[in-house]
Parts: C-alpha cells; structure tokens; sequence
C-alpha cells in the first residue's frame, strides 16, 4: 500500500498543476495513474478472494 501510494502521488493531477509540466507529460502522468490505479483494484481483489 506505501508503494501504490508513493507512485499515485509522483503522478498525481493536483502535484503537477503545481511544478507546471508540460500537457503532454500531464498526459502520460494521467495513463500512468489509471494504471496504478487499476493494478490496486487488481490486487484489493485478489487480496479478498484469498482465505
């Protein structure tokens, strides 16, 4: 959980507004947290389904 936090938040819309990236590298930083965020569910999932 640390881990998936510490890259949400390298990645995270709020933080770059603040160091004014690029819109392309706001792009890429937008794909990269859905993707963060679709491998938490992935492993919120399997963590549930173990006994």
């Amino acid at each position: 959980k640390r881990a998936y936090r510490k890259k949400i938040s390298e990645c995270h819309p709020d933080k770059l507004a603040q160091q004014q990236v690029s819109d392309r590298d706001r792009s890429l930083a937008k794909e990269r947290l859905l993707h963060y965020q679709q491998a938490w569910e992935l492993i919120k999932r399997h963590n549930t389904l173990r006994p």
